[in-house]
């Protein structure tokens, strides 16, 4: 990776000494530690969702680091694992209502990422996502609100959201929105049997049904790619991946999951990220034989963009991710970037003014009218300025990545 890349978010060193802190924390390995901007380091590692993984690399070489610094994510550790503590006793109760009552379930993300970790108790946890049949949507709505939860008043359009105990429930009755094209609606139809092969995990004491392990990766993979496209992902999102496929990498697994990943045109993708979990991470190459050969020029397309725009882009200043780009065109021929801008504006004239949805004719004016209105609002101070250098920067940048993921592209 070049140094001048990668400045703009953090200095090589310094991102060399996060991965380096990473690979401790995973592997328990000896790794040289370089001088680094320590408070530069914390800031990027909470961008980018691992800031509870720090002390767990650090304290195998503390001579190198700040006692202060040390003492603080010692203590955010900590939190973490009392957060954590907190969302697995909800989860616990919704999934023993969803077992009493004979409802499939599966974990999504989560805990069914924690359980391949070194220790799955201190892998910070977000929202709980659960995927259900969605037939049975209106028994767990009624649980859930018996139970002090509020479901969100803004629609999505494959899971429910509720609110309540201090943790967000997300309830799937899709993985995702996916793709208009071949590639898409592959992944669609092999989700429809995600719920008829579940298993049982264990973890720390509390059982819960997961996904099989062919479509976990189906899973993460999706879910890495929608966020990639939408804002970014973070060190988290590859470092859940580079635990799962280290976990579960059999002979079996790989056969049928990586013939699954090709009918759905995701394998290319799968591999580019897998080898980037192998140069930056520390994953063993031979638990990912079968990506050694992605020319590493890719893996540092991948991580730049990682430390560019962090956990669900938490990173990225100019939030140009999607600007140019319609992630529903995935998998089709023929997408630049001017044609990515009409679709982007397209889906904002529908989201903003839902009748642009019948009269579609009315959609060229909401093409002007839409630049024009966040130019007048960002002179007055209401919206960020954007620097159109930037933004054609990024979006050129990133229009590469993806087409050398060849996204659901069968």
């Amino acid at each position: 990776m070049h140094k001048k890349e990668c400045s703009m978010i953090l200095s090589f060193r310094d991102q060399q000494c996060l991965c380096t802190l990473v690979k401790i924390a995973f592997w328990d390995n000896e790794n040289n530690i370089l001088e680094a901007d320590w408070n530069q380091v914390e800031q990027t590692a909470n961008q980018q969702g691992v800031l509870w993984m720090l002390y767990l690399g650090a304290k195998a070489c503390a001579d190198h680091i700040p006692a202060e610094k040390l003492r603080a994510w010692r203590a955010n550790m900590i939190g973490t694992v009392m957060r954590n503590t907190a969302i697995n006793e909800v989860q616990n109760q919704v999934v023993s209502f969803l077992k009493e009552r004979g409802i499939r379930a599966a974990v999504l993300k989560g805990l069914s990422c924690s359980m391949y970790y070194p220790l799955p108790e201190t892998r910070a946890l977000g929202d709980i996502d659960l995927l259900i049949d969605k037939e049975n949507l209106p028994l767990v709505d009624e649980f859930l609100k018996k139970n002090g939860f509020r479901p969100e008043e803004k629609e999505h359009p494959f899971h429910v959201c509720y609110y309540g105990k201090g943790v967000a429930v997300e309830v799937h009755y899709e993985i995702t929105q996916f793709p208009d094209s071949k590639g898409g609606k592959a992944v669609q139809e092999i989700t429809k049997k995600f719920l008829d092969e579940v298993k049982t995990a264990h973890v720390n004491g509390m059982s819960f049904p997961v996904l099989s392990d062919s479509h976990q990766a189906l899973m993460l993979l999706t879910h890495m790619e929608r966020h990639l496209v939408i804002g970014g992902i973070g060190l988290r999102q590859l470092c859940d991946w580079a635990m799962f496929v280290n976990g579960s990498a059999s002979k079996h697994w790989r056969e049928k999951t990586l013939s699954m990943l090709s009918d759905c045109g995701l394998l290319t993708f799968a591999k580019v990220v897998t080898k980037t979990c192998v140069n930056f991470l520390g994953l063993s190459s031979e638990k990912a034989a079968w990506c050694m050969d992605v020319d590493d020029s890719l893996t540092e397309l991948m991580i730049q963009d990682i430390f560019r725009s962090g956990s669900m882009g938490a990173a990225e200043e100019d939030n140009a991710s999607s600007l140019f780009f319609d992630r529903t065109q995935l998998g089709k021929a023929g997408q630049n970037r001017l044609n990515g801008l009409l679709l982007r504006l397209n889906q904002l004239s529908y989201k903003h003014f839902p009748y642009t949805r019948k009269w579609k004719i009315l959609l060229p004016i909401y093409w002007v009218y839409i630049p024009l209105r966040y130019l007048v609002r960002s002179m007055l101070g209401l919206r960020p300025k954007k620097s159109v250098a930037r933004l054609l920067e990024t979006s050129g940048r990133r229009q590469k990545l993806y087409k050398s993921l060849k996204l659901y592209q069968k």
